[in-house]
């Protein structure tokens, strides 16, 4: 799911399709507590998104678009 830019307080933060602060697999901010420059910011989102699209398989691809014409979400395809 792409992630996206917000300025929260006086910080540009990099946040989740639901608003909430993007984390790494530790549990930490993956902005390290927010950027002052929203250049920065957009950045970092833009290079988490193209490393998401990259990870991600032609076959979930297919499947999220068919579940947002069908559903109006997407679904997640990494449950095992």
């Amino acid at each position: 799911m792409p992630v996206h830019t917000e300025k929260k307080g006086d910080k540009w933060r990099i946040l989740d399709p639901d608003d909430s602060v993007t984390k790494n697999n530790s549990g930490t901010a993956v902005d390290g507590g927010g950027h002052d420059a929203k250049s920065r910011a957009i950045s970092q989102a833009q290079a988490i998104n193209m490393n998401m699209r990259r990870e991600s398989s032609i076959e979930d691809r297919i499947v999220n678009c068919l579940a947002i014409r069908i559903f109006g979400r997407r679904i997640d395809t990494n449950k095992g």
